[in-house]
């Protein structure tokens, strides 16, 4: 008859709790980069938002520039000249658009296209009827880009009544 021998743990015992121990402390430190990681990108896309929105600004205030500046030239007798890029192709005009970026805050814009509607209007002949003008707005390694057409046809005052001349450019109506 064999007797049943009593073996010891008692070295071994705790083993299990100290594997828990670790799991536990390894998916901490998992979770913990997880979120460092995630915040860290989060700081990235908000600086690429903020960057973006102050492109679009830079755009549109190229776009009120060009509107300064054509609305300046077509006081005169507006050609496909103030509706071009300065140095641009034949371009020649003293009321044109600035070439070149033009810094603003932080970031810059720069025009990039003037078209005139039709492409072949002189001031006379062939009255220009429209202005179309893109800028580009940048913002460190951010670019927005902005179209716009100016209507060059001015538009008929209106008056209140058909008695009273309100309008300083125009009779009344029915007079």
């Amino acid at each position: 008859m064999k007797l049943a021998q009593h073996v010891s743990y008692g070295s071994q015992r705790g083993i299990v709790a100290v594997m828990a121990v670790i799991f536990l402390i390894t998916a901490v430190v998992f979770v913990l980069v997880q979120s460092l990681n995630i915040t860290g990108t989060t700081s990235i896309d908000n600086k690429q938002q903020l960057n973006s929105t102050a492109a679009l600004f830079l755009a549109e205030s190229g776009q009120e520039k060009a509107q300064a500046i054509i609305a300046t030239a077509a006081k005169g007798s507006f050609s496909k000249d103030n509706c071009c890029i300065a140095g641009s192709g034949t371009c020649s005009s003293t009321n044109s658009l600035p070439a070149g970026a033009q810094s603003l805050g932080g970031g810059s814009f720069t025009y990039a296209s003037a078209t005139p509607t039709p492409l072949t209007c002189d001031g006379s002949a062939t009255p220009c009827t429209a202005c179309t003008v893109v800028v580009t707005g940048t913002m460190d390694n951010t670019n927005r880009q902005v179209s716009r057409a100016f209507n060059l046809v001015p538009t008929p005052a209106y008056c209140n009544t058909v008695n009273t001349s309100d309008c300083s450019n125009q009779a009344a109506n029915g007079t």
